[in-house]
């Protein structure tokens, strides 16, 4: 007989919120960019307004523009 560990018993955990969830993103955008060569940016964290403006000009280009 199998024996199945207990904490398949508990359900699904639930999903991170706050601190917790920023730091697992970060983690994981961390990966892709080391791992994969992409790079995942808000245009909203880009301060300077050439550089955001280029961001979406990028993304534009690459995946259609946003709905409004």
């Amino acid at each position: 007989m199998t024996r199945i560990s207990p904490i398949y018993h508990q359900g699904p955990s639930p999903e991170p919120k706050g601190k917790d969830a920023e730091h697992r993103n970060m983690v994981a955008y961390q990966t892709l960019w080391h791992e994969r060569g992409v790079a995942v940016i808000n245009p909203d964290d880009v301060t300077d307004d050439w550089e955001r403006q280029t961001v979406i000009n990028i993304a534009n280009q690459q995946y259609g523009r946003r709905a409004e």
